[in-house]
């Protein structure tokens, strides 16, 4: 309704105005970050939008899950290692678990992107 989107608007004023008097430097870029979310949160409330989103899961989450247990999996044999006092390995598979956690940053950053895309195609189309 209306009354909604007017409560939408004036909340989302409100932060940017915060935003960019708290943070000088940077406030710009927050507070068209804080434009993009809320576009993107008005996609979400129509069908279409909600059917891309999952699509868009579908696709990248069994990559975060895997990424996520082979994090899990090489903390666990860190901690161990660290426990039998083997300062090299500690070593090497800290290293692995530090890829792991870039290719997971790097995965997740893709789907928000892509997220991103598929809710602006959606309000350039208007659903269509």
């Amino acid at each position: 309704t209306s009354i909604t989107q007017g409560q939408d608007t004036l909340a989302i004023k409100t932060g940017k105005m915060f935003v960019t008097s708290a943070v000088p430097i940077i406030g710009n870029a927050l507070q068209s970050a804080v434009g993009g979310v809320y576009a993107s949160m008005r996609v979400l409330k129509g069908f279409s939008g909600l059917i891309g989103i999952l699509g868009v899961l579908q696709i990248f989450l069994p990559t975060i899950v895997t990424l996520s247990v082979n994090w899990c999996g090489f903390y666990a044999v860190i901690i161990l290692s660290e426990i039998l006092e083997n300062d090299t390995a500690v070593n090497v598979l800290s290293r692995f678990k530090d890829t792991i956690e870039i290719l997971l940053s790097m995965t997740i950053l893709f789907l928000v992107l892509l997220i991103f895309s598929l809710c602006i195609m959606i309000n350039v189309t208007q659903g269509v």
